[in-house]
């Protein structure tokens, strides 16, 4: 058996295969679907008037199509065409958007006759192009410059009309945005060409105007060549710099000796001095004691003379005011004024030798040098100052003219560019921007698009489906209860073991102490219900496990544990077998009840006693009437049952059981009651589950297992109670075909009875399916159906196994 399998959800669900359990619930799903098939059949019945009502009863619409190509030119030139170039998704949807546009539609309803825009709904354009726009689908193929066009109407010559109008005014509308767009371009760059024309004309005076004020003077346009005032300038910079310097050494000279002589001191100590910032030549002709000085002349002269000379030639190629004839000629004025000196300062000095003399004479000197030099500063510093206003106005004038020939140079390129422009726009408006061809013209259609047969079929088969199955899904959820073996197998992981009519609980019954005599099995042992006992027994014989100590439960009171308890007793006992009946039910003991042993000593009362566990089970052991069975009832009920059921005395007396008796039966309180159903069924060999399927909840059920099996119990399976109760009218299509008492071939009597379900259809169908295929018979005979008709029922194979019972 398969005992430690689960729904999902369970401890032991990570155990179980996942192919098999994807194929397991399958197949729950379509048995579910199979039950409730009424429900799938109402609705797709339902789901089929809806749709044959629709079918029948809308309006027919007819649709017409139509697909244009969209060309845009190409080339390097402007682009006013309102494309992005060829296959771009940007232009092809912004063409789609101007289909669609209230200007394109007004203008194809304006286009359309009186009669067309009656069948669409209107005479008045602005409806009508709303109705254009609320009916019209365009859809861009993609990767390609395809548009297709699609109209819906329930006048079939008015769809077709109705697009041959739209692709008509948007060629018109795309016809007349490209002409008026390169016109009024043309306008604008002519109107630039003509501005550029102007400044280009007076940017050209002024550079000329410029370029001659300073043409003359040899300057390249990369500014290379340095121009002569400049480089005047700079020279008068350093000639002024070392005047500067000669001019302080000598004051400082003169202060020098001034001091000496105010001091009478000894002025030739000074003359070291003087020596240094005279020069040793230069203090030495002061005195006219130079022997240079005749060749300093001679110097002087020739020097003049060739200044001269090139003055003459220069004269013959510039004119007296430029710059090179007024530097060469204030060098020669120089010359002659510095000569003039010469002779005056040359000639040899005498003295007497008196250093006052002397002193008089250097001073003299002195003063000549300071003069000379501060005259040579003041001209040095005037000339620097003019030569440095004329390169100032010079650099001036260069940079008007660089500014006027970038100016020139930008306005030509301008003026290239836009006559370049207007050539390309021009072009584009001789041969069109945007072509547009209509591949397949708009054809009146014949078969109508809408209520489409094959749709409204499909609709119907899925949308009737899936509110069918939708309703089996939530009525299913709902129903929260076992409604068949498989739901056992799937939720529960419960095998089943037998199935029992519908018997009352004996420990429901008003009358106590009827004893073990009232059972079903000891009244009547030849018919379907107790043939269920038997193939219980049977089951737990062969399920190749040790099931001597065997505990009986159910999720909840009334579910028929005790009769499922009693019943077993008497079975085995029937067989030859020695059965211990225990009641560990000591919160609500039902079997010593039914036997009358309320007010007498029992498992209570051995559990909590001191003296031997054999002893005291010996004498609490009492038999019910004439059924051979040993009972120990329940005894006094205790506050701690479940303490009392861990203890070690209630293993002790199960091994002293076993070895006295051939079968122990202990009839466990309900497991949602407490531990005390968990406690006895670890140490037993195993636990059966009683369930009352119109009684008891999935999820009480399921609980139940869990909580057995997370105490370690080893559970043999399920016994369902109550079979003759159906739901929904499919129960549990299981019964038996064959009567106890009957002689074969004689007929059967139609009556009904309690403990039977199912007819002899579903008989021949189980047992068809049973025969020879090598099945376990032990798990044949746990589902052993019964015939409602007969009230008895056929002994199985499994029953009649000799190792079915001992």
């Amino acid at each position: 058996m398969q005992e430690n399998m689960s729904y999902s959800g369970s401890a032991d669900g990570p155990h179980v295969d996942a192919m098999a359990q994807i194929v397991q619930n399958s197949m729950r799903f379509l048995q579910v679907l199979w039950r409730r098939k009424h429900l799938l059949v109402a609705s797709c019945a339902a789901a089929g008037l809806l749709g044959g009502l629709y079918y029948t009863t809308s309006k027919r619409t007819f649709e017409a199509e139509a697909s244009i190509l969209i060309v845009g030119s190409q080339g390097d030139s402007l682009d006013t065409s309102l494309t992005g170039g060829r296959n771009d998704p940007t232009a092809m949807a912004t063409y789609e958007k101007l289909i669609a546009s209230p200007l394109v539609l007004e203008s194809a309803a304006k286009l359309l006759d009186g009669p067309t825009r009656v069948a669409l709904g209107s005479q008045d354009p602005e409806i009508v192009a709303v109705i254009l726009k609320n009916h019209l689908k365009i859809k861009g193929v993609r990767s390609t410059n395809l548009i297709d066009l699609k109209y819906r109407a329930q006048d079939p010559r008015a769809a077709a009309m109705a697009v041959g109008a739209i692709i008509k005014a948007y060629s018109l509308f795309m016809q007349e945005t490209h002409r008026g767009s390169a016109g009024t371009l043309v306008e604008v760059l002519t109107k630039e060409k003509t501005d550029v024309d102007l400044r280009l004309q007076k940017t050209e005076a002024e550079f000329l105007v410029i370029r001659q004020r300073v043409g003359d003077l040899g300057i390249k346009s990369d500014g290379k060549v340095m121009h002569p005032l400049v480089e005047r300038a700079i020279q008068l910079n350093a000639a002024l710099i070392e005047a500067q310097k000669k001019r302080l050494s000598l004051q400082a000279s003169q202060a020098s000796f001034q001091t000496a002589i105010q001091n009478k001191q000894n002025i030739r100590q000074s003359l070291m001095a003087i020596e240094e910032s005279l020069g040793k030549e230069a203090f030495l002709d002061s005195v006219g004691l130079s022997s240079r000085d005749k060749d300093t002349r001679t110097s002087l002269e020739k020097q003049l003379f060739e200044e001269r000379t090139q003055l003459e030639t220069m004269l013959e190629f510039y004119g007296p005011q430029h710059p090179k004839v007024i530097e060469r000629t204030n060098k020669i004025r120089k010359i002659e004024q510095y000569l003039d000196q010469f002779d005056g300062v040359a000639a040899p000095r005498e003295f007497a030798g008196d250093d006052e003399k002397f002193a008089q004479m250097i001073s003299q000197i002195l003063d000549q040098k300071v003069s000379a030099a501060v005259q040579h500063e003041t001209w040095l510093t005037q000339s620097f100052e003019q030569a440095k206003q004329d390169s100032i106005g010079l650099a001036s004038e260069m940079a008007r003219l660089d500014i006027a020939d970038h100016d020139l140079r930008w306005l030509r390129e301008l003026r290239n560019t836009i006559l370049n422009q207007i050539a390309s726009v021009d072009l584009r408006q001789e041969h069109g921007g945007v072509k547009m061809s209509v591949v397949r013209e708009p054809l009146v259609p014949s078969k109508p698009v809408s209520p489409n047969l094959l749709l409204t079929l499909v609709a119907v088969l899925v949308g009737g489906g899936a509110v069918g199955i939708g309703m089996i899904v939530v009525v299913d959820v709902l129903d929260d209860r076992i409604r068949s073996p498989e739901d056992l197998q799937t939720f529960a992981g419960l095998s089943l073991l037998t199935m029992m009519g519908s018997l009352e609980d004996e420990a429901d019954r008003d009358e106590e102490g009827s004893g073990l005599e009232s059972t079903h099995m000891h009244k009547s042992n030849d018919d379907a219900a107790s043939e269920g006992f038997r193939t219980l027994r049977t089951v737990l014989a062969m399920n190749g496990s040790q099931s001597q100590r065997i505990a009986i439960s159910s999720s909840e009171p009334g579910d028929g544990k005790t009769t499922a308890s009693t019943n077993l007793a008497v079975a085995y006992s029937q067989a030859g077998k020695r059965v211990l009946l225990i009641d560990a039910d000591m919160r609500k003991p039902g079997l010593t009840k039914l036997v009358g042993f309320r007010s007498m000593p029992g498992l209570s009362d051995i559990l909590r006693g001191n003296q031997p566990v054999s002893d005291h089970a010996s004498a609490c052991i009492r038999r019910s009437g004439s059924v051979p069975i040993d009972i120990i009832p329940a005894g006094q009920r205790p506050s701690n049952p479940a303490e009392l059921l861990l203890s070690e005395r209630f293993s002790e007396l199960l091994s002293w059981a076993e070895t006295t008796y051939d079968q122990i039966i202990v009839d466990a309180s309900p497991v949602l009651a407490g531990t005390d159903a968990a406690a006895i069924g670890r140490v037993c060999d195993g636990l059966v589950m009683v369930i009352r399927p119109e009684k008891n909840r999935r999820r009480i059920i399921v609980r139940s297992v869990q909580t057995l099996r997370a105490f370690g119990v080893n559970i043999f399976g399920a016994v369902i109670n109550g079979v003759g109760i159906e739901a929904d009218g499919y129960g549990y299509g299981y019964g038996y075909g064959y009567g106890y008492g009957t002689p074969y071939g004689d007929e059967v009597e139609e009556e009904s009875i309690d403990d039977a379900f199912v007819t002899d259809d579903a008989l021949a169908d189980h047992e068809d399916s049973n025969v020879d295929d090598g099945s376990d018979p032990g798990v044949e005979d746990r589902v052993l159906p019964m015939n409602p008709r007969s009230g008895t029922s056929s002994r199985s194979r499994g029953a009649s196994n000799p190792r079915a019972v001992a």
